[in-house]
């Protein structure tokens, strides 16, 4: 706080600087801050030259120093050293204890100051009352007042039965030269007690049996408590115990001796310094503390304390030189696995060193085979396995000697995932990962490429592989000159192609890259594949074919091909597919010139929709009742054809004993039709009559007869 940010106070000072507390902190921190100050847990209040200062105690104990002062632009600085201050918003409750009871405190010396029955003038600032909180405290069980606090003293000793035992005795923070208290007394007479010191004391509590108000613990019965008493005063050989927060660690340590090597455990600290396990103090309670100098350190990894029992009881263990190397194999695999640290003469143990991954690669377009392995150092490298556990120790020799690594499990396990996650299947008889069909194929063309750029893959003739661009349907449908619909339908990617044929085999293997023909692949959406396939299978495409000939009577299945979107459909065949799909709206045509009649309306829809079958190559049945005119219908369709279209043959095929009918009829009806009875092959005459004929009359015993005949005159 600035001196030159805030002005003197007044001697008189009314405290109202004051009155923007409380709007300037948040609603909550000032309902916090009043709660603070009818606690009673503002003391040392004081006025300084420049405003005030207090001591505010915190939830917990915590001693909080506070400043208040007025600003010469008539608002308020303050200072406190807990953490909240000014991080939700200005000041912080402390803030707001300490400058409400100091209104409080200011309010009261002018009342006092009032003449007899003057009644005081409303302050604009809110007034805090301190009432008597003897319900509130009963119902929360805690003490508005300031709690009792204490620290404890630790005294090891012999036992009576051997063995170490340890002497506690509690003494009051305030009251220390007075000598230890007694825990049970305190705890049952309802003294104020701080929480976290009655956890302690309740604990302690358990083993109080003495007269002289000492507590007697074992090592394990104190490594209970301590997890409780870290948080309070300990004193250990007349000063404070400390408890570090990072934890000491066992350690293996093997010396070198003139008959071959010595083992010892050994405890190492954060600081890297090690101790002689005989030379710490093991409190193996449910958790394990070690006991160095004036600190106490939570053991990692928890042992149980059977084994520290044993550990304590033999600390280091003798190798005969025949045996060093065999125990050497032995720390180095299975000490990491219990995160026992290994040191050892004449060798460098590195706990630290990250490995780099080689990747060697092998195999054809098809099927790859990797080894994976971690280099850690210079010259030490193992194979990865991607279902190892408890790894242990790499180790190696170079021009420094021998030296161990600590194999980073977690790494080279994310190295393996890594390859499997790219479609490898790891074998575990030869330590080898290895990927089949389209999981290779994507390998060689991208999956090299994908993996970290910081790893070394080395390949002995990497096969050539190239993946094109997604493999999509090319149609085509087109109109011949004789009503036939042509389906070309090809499947391409870039400038090569398959057939429908190739397609369907592809989509039986389930594979997701198609070969092509210049030894390349193309990536296929097989969902997408598979619709093509089947409509053009319903469209009556063949496989192995680019171009299928199809009748028009495929003109809806066709239609449905343009649903697939990128189809081209050429304007007459598009015309064509409309008018076959829309059957209910044939267009209507006239009767042709040179008809002798006037047709009925059910005629005229007759003779339209024989017009429309013809002209798209259709057949047809007329199949109306006797004597509703099928004649007329069939020689209307044929004088209209000769009209529009010229002279062109057809062929009446009839009983013999309606011949002549249909000359009656063609005649009166449709006399400019040049019509020809066939009487068989054998009448020369017959034959020759045939030419420039626009009608054939015959009988269905001389067409099985005579078929081919009729044929080549046309």
């Amino acid at each position: 706080m600035s001196e030159s940010a805030v002005k003197m106070l007044a001697p008189d000072d009314d405290g109202a600087w004051l009155k923007s507390l409380k709007s300037d902190v948040q609603p909550m921190t000032f309902k916090k801050g009043r709660e603070v100050a009818e606690s009673r847990r503002v003391s040392g209040l004081a006025r300084t030259d420049v405003g005030i200062a207090a001591t505010v105690t915190g939830s917990e104990g915590q001693k909080y120093q506070v400043q208040l002062a007025p600003t010469e632009e008539g608002g308020l600085e303050s200072l406190c050293n807990c953490d909240a201050w000014n991080k939700y918003g200005a000041h912080c409750k402390h803030v707001v204890a300490a400058g409400l009871v100091y209104l409080t405190r200011i309010k009261a010396k002018q009342a006092e100051s009032l003449p007899p029955g003057a009644t005081p003038t409303p302050a604009d600032a809110d007034p805090v009352a301190l009432p008597a909180l003897a319900k509130l405290e009963n119902w929360l069980g805690l003490s508005a007042l300031p709690d009792l606090e204490f620290h404890y003293r630790l005294s090891p000793t012999n036992g009576a039965m051997g063995g170490r035992i340890w002497v506690v005795d509690v003494r009051r923070t305030d009251q220390a030269a007075k000598g230890p208290v007694q825990v049970k007394r305190i705890l049952t007479q309802g003294t104020r007690v701080a929480p976290a010191d009655e956890r302690v004391l309740s604990m302690l509590a358990n083993h109080e049996v003495r007269y002289d108000s000492k507590v007697v613990l074992n090592d394990e019965e104190l490594g209970d408590v301590f997890e409780v008493m870290r948080a309070r005063k300990v004193i250990y050989r007349g000063t404070s115990l400390s408890f570090p927060s990072e934890p000491a660690r066992p350690i293996i340590r093997l010396h070198n001796t003139p008959d071959g090597a010595t083992a010892k455990i050994e405890i190492g600290l954060p600081d890297g310094a090690t101790i002689s396990l005989k030379d710490a103090i093991i409190l193996p309670g449910r958790r394990t503390w070690a006991v160095v100098g004036q600190g106490a350190y939570v053991l990692e990894p928890d042992f149980p304390p059977r084994l520290l029992r044993k550990w304590l009881l033999e600390p280091t263990m003798n190798f005969p030189t025949s045996q060093l190397d065999r125990a050497l194999s032995f720390f180095a695999a299975h000490l990491p696995r219990y995160k026992l640290a290994l040191q050892a003469d004449g060798i460098d143990v590195d706990d630290t060193t990250a490995p780099k991954f080689i990747l060697t690669v092998e195999g054809r377009s098809d099927h790859v085979k990797a080894q994976l392995a971690a280099r850690y150092g210079k010259a030490v490298t193992v194979p990865v396995s991607a279902t190892a556990q408890h790894l242990g120790y790499a180790s190696g020799t170079g021009p420094e000697g021998r030296k161990l690594y600590l194999r980073q499990e977690a790494a080279e396990r994310h190295a393996a995932k890594q390859l499997v996650e790219s479609g490898f299947r790891f074998d575990e008889t030869s330590t080898s990962f290895e990927a089949n069909g389209d999981n290779a194929i994507q390998f060689w063309a991208k999956g090299r490429n994908e993996l970290p750029k910081d790893w070394e893959m080395f390949a002995a003739q990497p096969p050539k592989v190239k993946v094109r661009a997604k493999l999509r349907p090319k149609i085509r449908v087109n109109m011949t000159a004789v009503n036939w619909f042509d389906l070309d339908a090809e499947f391409t990617s870039e400038d090569q192609s398959v057939d429908l044929g190739a397609v369907r085999m592809f989509l039986e293997t389930g594979r997701k890259f198609i070969p092509l023909r210049d030894g390349s692949f193309a990536e296929a959406d097989l969902d997408e594949l598979k619709r093509v396939a089947t409509l053009l299978e319903e469209a009556g495409a063949l496989p192995g074919k680019t171009r299928t000939r199809l009748p028009l009577f495929h003109a809806t299945a066709l239609d449905l091909l343009a649903t697939l979107g990128d189809v081209e459909i050429e304007a007459k065949a598009r015309r064509a597919m409309v008018e076959l799909r829309e059957v209910d709206g044939i267009p209507p045509v006239k009767a042709p010139d040179g008809l002798h009649a006037e047709l009925r309306h059910y005629q005229e829809a007759g003779l339209s929709w024989l017009w429309f079958l013809y002209r798209h190559g259709l057949s047809g049945v007329l199949a109306d009742d006797m004597g509703l005119g099928k004649t007329i219908q069939a020689l209307s369709l044929m004088l209209k054809i000769k009209k529009e279209q010229g002279s062109k043959p057809s062929l009446v095929v009839a009983p013999t004993s309606v011949l002549p009918n249909w000359e009656r009829e063609i005649e009166r009806f449709t006399p400019e039709l040049k019509v020809v009875t066939w009487h068989g092959a054998d009448r020369r005459e017959n034959v020759e009559q045939l030419k420039g004929a626009d009608l054939v009359l015959t009988s269905y015993a001389l067409i099985r007869r005579d078929l081919d005949e009729l044929r080549a005159v046309g």
